[in-house]
């Protein structure tokens, strides 16, 4: 699902805008493996199975405004903000037989959440242009 938006207002000699992107996704995965080793007459066998379910999320908000200071001079100013995920939760499982015999689980859980903050201005002028961009990670 890829929600989004958009919203620009300009009155006299001021624009506002923000927007918004969202990212989410959701997957069931599933692995198996299933493997046999043989010693002369010994036979071991090693089966696993991995039940994940990968959700992914982004939601990143953009807003700014513009202020036209003269027909030739304004100012700019950007900034948007970005939480987002990664995130692997589920279960596996491996059971082995043979001279081995043994049964092993786990579950994993993830709560990986990352918020990413970007700010930029910028003043426009006939001579002068600058660009400052700050990222905190």
């Amino acid at each position: 699902m890829y929600p989004t938006y958009s919203l620009n207002y300009g009155i006299h000699k001021w624009n506002f805008y923000t927007s918004y992107n969202g990212e989410m996704t959701y997957l069931d995965i599933v692995e198996s493996t299933h493997r046999k080793s043989w010693k002369n007459s010994e036979t071991n066998e090693i089966i696993s199975n991995q039940y994940v379910r990968q959700k992914d999320w982004s939601h990143k908000f953009h807003y700014g405004l513009d202020y036209f200071l003269s027909p030739h001079d304004q100012f700019n100013f950007y900034a948007f903000y970005n939480p987002y995920s990664r995130e692997l939760d589920g279960k596996a499982d491996a059971q082995l037989s043979g001279n081995l015999n043994s049964h092993w689980q786990a579950k994993k859980e993830d709560t990986d959440i990352i918020q990413v903050p970007h700010i930029r201005y910028t003043i426009n002028t006939v001579s002068i242009k600058k660009d400052v961009k700050l990222q905190l990670i």
